[in-house]
């Protein structure tokens, strides 16, 4: 085997394991932004959850529970008076 055929070959090994390597670290990055991404968008539904039936709670009817507009002064679903 000649010097320049074993450069080559250790040359081309070190460039497979640096973009081994480079593999490994994008993969561990990715990982960690999705892990979260993820937690912090469940946090953020949970609140938006909380925040929505809290607003859907005072737009109930008292009599059928049915959800009704805010400025209702009667339930579209059984007629029931609203009172404010």
């Amino acid at each position: 085997m000649n010097l320049d055929a074993f450069t080559v070959l250790v040359g081309v090994g070190a460039a497979a394991f640096l973009l081994g390597l480079l593999s490994l670290v994008v993969w561990i990055i990715y990982g960690f932004t999705r892990a979260i991404f993820t937690k912090k968008g469940r946090q953020e539904a949970r609140e938006m959850s909380a925040a929505n039936s809290a607003y859907y709670e005072r737009l109930k009817c008292p009599a059928c529970r049915s959800k009704i507009s805010i400025d209702a002064t009667r339930c579209p679903y059984c007629t029931t008076m609203i009172d404010r």
